[in-house]
C-alpha cells in the first residue's frame, strides 16, 4: 500500500461516507471498528444570517442495508483501515506515489516512485500462475506485480 504523503493525515478533507463504503466495510469485516465512531446523518441545518434551515434527506428508496450518509472523520477512517492493513502484514508505504498501473486477466503491475526518500526494492505480495513469487524493479521507480 503506497500514500504519497509523509504520513498519516492529521486533518480530514471528508465527513460522509456514503452507503456502498459501509458495504465494502461490512464485507471486509471491519464496519464494527468504524461504526463506534460516527454517527447517522439524514438532515442538515443551514445558517444564514439569522435563520436556520434544515434539509432532511431520505435515503429510504436505496437498495441498501446503509440508506443514510454516515458522518465520520476521514482520520478516523484512515486510522482503522490502516491497523486492518498492519494486522493482515501491509504496511504503508509513505512518500511512495503510484504512478501508473496496468492489469490483464492474471496480474497487476503497478509503478510507484519514492517522493522523497531513496528507492528499495518492493517486497513482492503477488503469486504468479504457477505460485512462485512475482516483482520487478526497473530504474525509473518500483514496480511490482500481485494476483
Amino acid at each position: 500500500m503506497v500514500d504519497a504523503a509523509a504520513g498519516p493525515a492529521t486533518t480530514s478533507r471528508a465527513l460522509a461516507t456514503h452507503a456502498r463504503s459501509l458495504e465494502i466495510y461490512d464485507q471486509l469485516g471491519i464496519l464494527g471498528d468504524i461504526a463506534p465512531h460516527g454517527t447517522r446523518v439524514n438532515g442538515f441545518i443551514r445558517h444564514q444570517r439569522d435563520r436556520a434551515t434544515r434539509a432532511n434527506y431520505d435515503f429510504g428508496g436505496l437498495v441498501t442495508r446503509f440508506p443514510y450518509m454516515f458522518n465520520i472523520d476521514q482520520v478516523i477512517t484512515e486510522r482503522v483501515l490502516r491497523g486492518h492493513a498492519a494486522a493482515a502484514g501491509i504496511e504503508v508505504e509513505w512518500n511512495t506515489r503510484l504512478e501508473s498501473f496496468q492489469h490483464d486477466d492474471e496480474a497487476l503491475r503497478s509503478g510507484c516512485a519514492a517522493a522523497m526518500t531513496p528507492a528499495r526494492a518492493m517486497r513482492p505480495r503477488g503469486r504468479d500462475t504457477s505460485g512462485a513469487a512475482t516483482a520487478d524493479t526497473r530504474p525509473s521507480g518500483r514496480s511490482f506485480y500481485s494476483h
